[in-house]
């Protein structure tokens, strides 16, 4: 009895074998040219924490689909499996010094990088505007509701809310 011969083309993706996907093969292209960490139980990427996984799963549906042979949702299921595997890392470190924006990164030192080049934990959907002007009716508002410096103090406890950071902690 003959084998049956898997046949290669050269048009087809490598973790296609022309019967059957490598998820591990499939995996590693995926990272390769994705930013995309699995941490702590979830995936990261430089938007943050990827808190659905549906956008993910369509992805890699849309990559398989030209192959599909059969079973094709509990084969996404299993890849999806298989990366949290392959990128799978400690827990990264926390980054205190820094603000990550949805158009980049603030300092606590007043610099800003923009663009996402790293994983974050989370990124606040709020676009840094140097230019912005002053927030007039927040101001106002504080100022009929708190002592000046009070409003300093809340300004403070706001910030310390935004960053990893315990330093202002009392024990």
């Amino acid at each position: 009895m003959a084998k049956s011969r898997k046949w290669t083309d050269p048009n087809l993706p490598v973790w296609f074998d022309g019967t059957n996907i490598n998820e591990a093969v499939f995996c590693d292209e995926f990272l390769s040219s994705h930013k995309i960490i699995y941490s702590n139980r979830a995936f990261f990427t430089p938007d943050g924490r990827v808190t659905d996984d549906l956008p993910l799963r369509g992805e890699i549906f849309e990559r398989l689909k030209c192959c599909a042979v059969n079973n094709i949702p509990r084969k996404v299921s299993n890849i999806l499996e298989v990366m949290k595997l392959a990128a799978q890392v400690d827990d990264f470190p926390l980054l205190p010094d820094r603000i990550h924006l949805s158009n980049g990164t603030l300092m606590l030192d007043g610099s800003f990088i923009p663009g996402k080049p790293e994983i974050v934990r989370s990124r606040l959907p709020v676009a840094y505007k140097p230019d912005a002007p002053k927030p007039a009716l927040w101001i106002s508002f504080l100022d009929g509701l708190l002592y000046p410096e009070d409003i300093v103090t809340l300004q403070e406890f706001i910030g310390y809310c935004l960053i990893p950071c315990n330093n202002a902690h009392v024990s």
